[in-house]
């Protein structure tokens, strides 16, 4: 299917991109994102979209470098503005929490884990939607970061849909 979609796009003339400028909104969906990210790459930013009012940023913090450079050429590629951190430690000295808009959290981490990051927000009172990632999905963690609000708790391997579903509900989670 992934070929099936680069052809179309790679396939696509100009007057596609202008037409879909003309009546999607990719500020605030995924498929508008996804198309417009894909088209923007080809064609250039006709239009200024991507100077719309809101760009979405999501954040990966996950020790495994491949995971995270996976996460962050498909978020890329739907649309989001992705920022990946190593460490809990890392993104909590980053000095970008009032920039993130959703947090992809792996739950085991050297160091800081997950869930005690996601407690040190919720002690600076950051309320940023988070996604949980993990390989280990033990119920007691699980039922832990839910009841501690948590929207969603995702065990590895997911799907892109999965994950991506995922960060939507976060997002609409999210509070203004």
């Amino acid at each position: 299917m992934a070929g099936g979609v680069r052809n179309l796009f790679d396939a696509a003339p100009p007057a596609v991109y202008d037409s879909f400028l003309t009546y999607a909104d990719p500020t605030y969906d995924f498929v508008g994102r996804y198309v417009y990210g894909r088209l923007a790459h080809k064609f250039g930013d006709r239009g200024g979209a991507l100077n719309a009012p809101r760009v979405v940023r999501v954040v990966v913090v996950d020790n495994n470098a491949s995971v995270r450079g996976a996460l962050e050429e498909l978020l890329t590629a739907a649309g989001y503005e992705v920022d990946t951190h190593a460490s809990a430690e890392s993104f909590l000295e980053s000095g970008r929490l009032s920039s993130a808009d959703c947090l992809l959290l792996d739950v085991e981490m050297p160091g800081m884990s997950g869930v005690e990051l996601q407690e040190q927000l919720d002690r600076l009172d950051a309320r940023i939607p988070i996604v949980f990632m993990t390989g280990h999905g033990k119920a007691s963690i699980r039922n832990r970061a839910l009841a501690a609000g948590v929207v969603e708790f995702l065990e590895k391997p997911f799907s892109d849909r999965a994950l991506l579903g995922a960060i939507e509900r976060a997002l609409r989670a999210a509070p203004p």
